[in-house]
């Protein structure tokens, strides 16, 4: 049996509602392995955006509507509070202008099941054209405040095939020896952004 997994996909604006559409789509083509729950948490679109979304998505995903925008982490908290009631293993956080191939979920859980100190897994992006990565993975240096992304404009063959982890943060410089903390990454299959 494989562990529940909620996706969360969050919305802004009426023309976002096409992008949403196809990021559900995708969540529910992981759907051969896993059966995930999909909530849609539109971020103060008003009242017509949330029902363009309600016609659009499928009827099994829930869509939560909140009354102002207040930005993409507080609606990715909102579907996490709904999700966390399901009592899922995993909460995916989807942004609404993703692709994926079929196995990308099942790929990221695998690396967390496989590796259980792991707290979050994520897939690299590339572009749509597939010839160019956007990120896989970050490194963020505290004192300066400068987030860099690994591999970004890279060509996706050059990524690593296995996950792997990837050190979030540094206290003083660049040097991964002066870590302040680490996230883990694993690769899970591209997402075209």
């Amino acid at each position: 049996m494989q562990p529940r997994v909620v996706a969360v996909v969050a919305n802004y604006g009426g023309a976002g509602v096409p992008l949403t559409e196809c990021a559900v789509a995708a969540v529910s083509r992981q759907a051969g392995s896993f059966d995930p729950a999909i909530v849609v948490v539109d971020d103060g679109s008003g009242v017509d955006v949330v029902r363009r979304l309600r016609v659009a998505i499928p009827a099994e995903a829930e869509v939560i509507a909140l009354r102002t925008n207040r930005g993409y982490a507080a609606a990715c908290n909102e579907g996490i509070r709904w999700g966390s009631a399901l009592d899922p293993a995993y909460i995916w956080l989807l942004n609404n202008d993703i692709d994926m191939d079929s196995g990308t979920l099942s790929r990221l859980v695998e690396a967390l099941e496989r590796t259980p100190e792991w707290a979050a897994a994520a897939p690299a992006t590339v572009d749509v054209g597939g010839t160019r990565v956007l990120g896989a993975g970050a490194t963020l240096h505290k004192l300066r405040g400068r987030l860099r992304h690994r591999w970004e404009g890279a060509d996706p063959s050059s990524l690593p095939t296995e996950p792997y982890e990837v050190l979030a943060a540094t206290l003083f410089g660049d040097d991964p020896a002066e870590l302040g903390g680490d996230v883990t990454a694993a690769l899970g299959g591209d997402a075209a952004a």
